[in-house]
This record gives structure tokens, C-alpha cells and sequence, in this order.
């Protein structure tokens, strides 16, 4: 060969060569990027799949528990740490502390854990020392807590890697941490308005209608609202005489019996006791909570009452043995909480509570008067007699009334 083909033939080998190795540099670096590219698919879906199960818990105990388990799910650490702000103090709470790796933990830093989640919490982003990294939990711009982990015991130390993957799960935890937060207030806020609720109701209307009520809250409005209603007032028929003759402690032991006996009436039809004025019981029936038979609620109780007095009478004394005279009304009132700020009550006004109250003041003893509307609407239901215009204070013409003789067969 001629030296000039000579060294053609050497560059020709020397390029294949060198193109050889150069292909397979970049096969092995595709390769290499390849297998990178996986990797960071499969930690995406991780921390997918485990942002997904952290943020639909709700328990915060369970919660706390999961946030960790993730931790080392996704990070491949020895140690971790969840810490949260206390809002009163503002310090930092060691709320739970995991450790999957067992043996013997040693300082690994001049700045320890603590410093680095206090340092983590001035900065708002991660801070990280060797083998320890801590990341703020941060809801938009307010830090919660700290996510702490570390290989204290391997001493190996962390990586930038790491510290994206730790801080994109701590942006999962403190979404779920916030959310289990809200639930819970929004449970304190439902179980007050409870408490709000029992205050309100407990004493005055029949425990079946509070524990309605305390199942659907929102249907107890606070302040005025009009509706219909039927209004039952029941008053001990000479009572004034009776108490005039009569020791004191003789006289609260049989009034006593009396109203309890007109409250039970009242509370077994589920009316709403509204207040005792001194001998006397008013009640009302459609609220707090609707009953599309109030008006026959009413006379019901007005009838249980009446028997209930005569049942009681027989272990009393006949000078002792009183009876109530009964007036019910329906029309309609405002329904809410009147008085001030300072004191209020649960009760209704409107003309309906007048007629009630007149109504009562013109029936006997054992009687009860039911209004014209009252009758007309339970008139298929009772046995009733008119008793003619009755004269009403207020009024310009005489009101019809009704007297109340028993439920039909």
C-alpha cells in the first residue's frame, strides 16, 4: 500500500472507533436519562397517589400517622419528625416521630433538628444540614408546622433531589392538616350551636322535638319570623281564694302538682311550653318546628290535661282538688326569640296569644273554648258545641267560640 492510503485506512479505523465509543457514550446516557425519567414518573405517581390518600383524611390522629408513613414512602430516609406552630404560643410542638431505620443516633451537625425546623419556619422553605432537612408546612403564605427527616444514623447525607420530593409531599400535608383543622371547627361551631340549642328549647318543648331539632339546626331561625300557630292557655280556676286559705308550703306543693300536670300535657302533644305565669301555663303548637296538625296537637293536650287533673285530684283532699279553664286560639304570630341582648325567651306574639288568653279567662273550670278558626280546624276530629259570641276586650264585635266536649270515635 501507498503511505497515503496507508494513513487514510488508520483515520477511517481511528473514526469508527471514536464513533463507536461516542455512540455508545450517548446510548449509556440515554439509557441513564431513561431510567432517571422513570424513576421521577414513578416518584410522581407516588407522591400522587399519596397526596391523594393523605388529603381525603379527615381523622387528625390518622392523619399524622399517614403524613410519615408517606415520608418514607417516597423519601428514602432513616428518621422523621412532624411538628406543628401552637397558635397561642407560637411555638413548635413535637406532634409525632417515626424512625425506620434502628440504631443509634448521633449529632451530625453544629445546628440541631429544632434550629433547623425554627430556621425552616423564618425562611419558609426547606433548610437542610448534611444528613438533616427540614421543609415548612405552608398554606398559601402562613406556615402550620415543620416536616423534619434525617440519616442520623447512616450519616448519609441528603440530596437537592430529596428535598423537591420533601417538599412537594409537605405541600400535601399542609393542605390536609388545614382541612382536618377546618372540619374541626367546623364540628366545635355545630356542637355549640347545639348546646345553643338545647339551652334554648330543652326546657320548654318535649325531648323528641329537641333531638329534631339538634338533627337540622338550621331550621330554628333566630330572631322573628310569622307563621301560623296555635296558642293554649290554661289558668287554675280560684286559685287567689284558694291560696288565701291555704299555708304557703301547701299551696307550692299543690300548685306544683297542678302546672307539672299541665306541662306533661302539653309536652306529650310536643307543644311548646312558653312560660307559667303564676297560676297559669301558656304553650304553643307549629314551632320551633312544623306540625301539620298543630291545631288538633293543641286540643289534645287541652283534653290530657283536664284527665290528668282529675287522675291527680284523687290523692288530694277535696279543698285541695282546683281545675283549669282552657282557651285555644289559631292565627298568626311572630315566632323567635324576642327580649334584649341581655335576656331573651323562645315565644310568640300577635293577636292569636290575646284571643287565647281571653278565650281562658271566660272558661269554667274543666272547660276548655276553642276559637273560630281553632274549631274549623279540627272540627272533623272533636266533639264541639257552640257557646255564641263571647265579648273580648279589644274587639268590636263579640267573637264566636267553641266548646270543647271530646275527640270523635
Amino acid at each position: 500500500f501507498a503511505a497515503d492510503e496507508m494513513f487514510s485506512a488508520i483515520d477511517r479505523a481511528l473514526s469508527e472507533v471514536r464513533l463507536r465509543r461516542e455512540k455508545e457514550a450517548l446510548t449509556r446516557h440515554l439509557a441513564l436519562a431513561n431510567q432517571q425519567l422513570r424513576r421521577r414518573v414513578r416518584e410522581l405517581d407516588a407522591l400522587y397517589r399519596v397526596g391523594k390518600s393523605v388529603t381525603s383524611l379527615l381523622s387528625r390522629d390518622l392523619l399524622l400517622q399517614r403524613i410519615l408513613e408517606a415520608v418514607f414512602y417516597v423519601v428514602d430516609v432513616e428518621e422523621a419528625t412532624l411538628m406543628l406552630l401552637d397558635k397561642e404560643s407560637g411555638q413548635l410542638r413535637k406532634e409525632l416521630y417515626r424512625q425506620r431505620v434502628p440504631g443509634r443516633t448521633r449529632q451530625l451537625a453544629r445546628r440541631s433538628a429544632e434550629e433547623l425546623a425554627v430556621e425552616a419556619i423564618r425562611k419558609g422553605d426547606a433548610t437542610y444540614s448534611g444528613a438533616m432537612l427540614c421543609v415548612p408546612l405552608k398554606v398559601g403564605d402562613r406556615v402550620i408546622g415543620v416536616l423534619g427527616v434525617s440519616n442520623r444514623v447512616s450519616a448519609r447525607p441528603l440530596s437537592q433531589h430529596d428535598r423537591l420530593l420533601l417538599l412537594a409531599l409537605a405541600d400535601y400535608a399542609a393542605i390536609a392538616l388545614e382541612n382536618a383543622r377546618l372540619l374541626r371547627t367546623v364540628e366545635e361551631t355545630k356542637e355549640r350551636e347545639k348546646q345553643i340549642i338545647r339551652g334554648l328549647f330543652e326546657r320548654y318543648v318535649a325531648p323528641a322535638v329537641v333531638e329534631r331539632l339538634l338533627a337540622r339546626p338550621e331550621k330554628v331561625a333566630l330572631g322573628g319570623t310569622r307563621q301560623l300557630v296555635a296558642v293554649l292557655f290554661a289558668d287554675i280556676r280560684g286559685f287567689s281564694t284558694y291560696s288565701a286559705h291555704t299555708d304557703p308550703e301547701i299551696l307550692v306543693d299543690v300548685l306544683n302538682r297542678h302546672l307539672a300536670v299541665a306541662a306533661e300535657a302539653v309536652l306529650a302533644e310536643e307543644g311548646t311550653l312558653d312560660k307559667f305565669m303564676g297560676d297559669a301555663v301558656m304553650a304553643f303548637f307549629n314551632a320551633p318546628l312544623p306540625q301539620p296538625d298543630f291545631a288538633l296537637r293543641a286540643v289534645r293536650a287541652a283534653l290530657r290535661l283536664h284527665y290528668a287533673v282529675a287522675r291527680t285530684q284523687r290523692d288530694l283532699p277535696p279543698e285541695h282538688r282546683l281545675r283549669f279553664g282552657v282557651g285555644i286560639s289559631v292565627g298568626e304570630a311572630v315566632v323567635g326569640n324576642i327580649g334584649t341582648s341581655q335576656m331573651m325567651s323562645f315565644t310568640v306574639v300577635g293577636d292569636a296569644v290575646n284571643l287565647g288568653r281571653r278565650l281562658q279567662e271566660h272558661a269554667r273550670g274543666g272547660q276548655t273554648l276553642l276559637s273560630q278558626w281553632a274549631y274549623q280546624m279540627v272540627r272533623g276530629h272533636v266533639e264541639a258545641r257552640p257557646v255564641g259570641g263571647l265579648e273580648i276586650k279589644g274587639r268590636d264585635r263579640p267573637e264566636p267560640a267553641f266548646e270543647l266536649l271530646g275527640l270523635r270515635r
